[in-house]
């Protein structure tokens, strides 16, 4: 499923409906997928549906990051506190692979906030071993941002 971010901008110019509905972890995502899938719900994450972007990001927390951060109203407000907030709304981003080997897979994210900071954070993912999501990528951990010297 390569097609992700065209699929996801059609389907919300075509069809709110669907496009409001959760993706969630399947064995067909790549770790840039999944993380595309957070990044695009984090960027849309809107005054008219405040936690729509923070409930897609929750459905791909790996269940080792969900013990630490969770539940999702907990989750919700870590994302709104001082260290995650610029990702709610962002204007832009830039994923960069570190590294991406069978199990574990990092990420170098840059953004621009929406009052126009260039943050990076360190995004990690692991393939899930046991449960419902056995085989999907989900992420184990995002840093704090670092204010971005690089341009997007």
């Amino acid at each position: 499923m390569k097609l992700i971010p065209s699929l996801l901008a059609f389907l919300s110019i075509c069809s709110p409906v669907l496009a409001n509905e959760i993706i969630l972890p399947n064995r067909d995502l790549s770790p840039r997928e999944v993380i595309e899938i957070q990044l695009t719900a984090l960027q849309t994450n809107s005054a008219k549906k405040p936690n729509a972007g923070i409930q897609q990001t929750w459905a791909f927390a790996h269940p080792n990051n969900r013990a630490v951060t969770g539940p999702i109203e907990r989750f919700a407000k870590m994302l709104k506190n001082k260290n995650y907030r610029s990702l709610l709304g962002h204007k832009e981003y830039k994923i960069r692979k570190v590294v991406i080997a069978p199990k574990i897979a990092n990420f170098h994210i840059v953004i621009v906030s929406s009052d126009n900071l260039k943050l990076s954070f360190d995004w990690r993912l692991q393939k899930v071993e046991e449960g419902d999501f056995i085989g999907s990528w989900m992420t184990t951990s995002v840093s704090p941002p670092k204010r971005a010297a690089d341009a997007i």
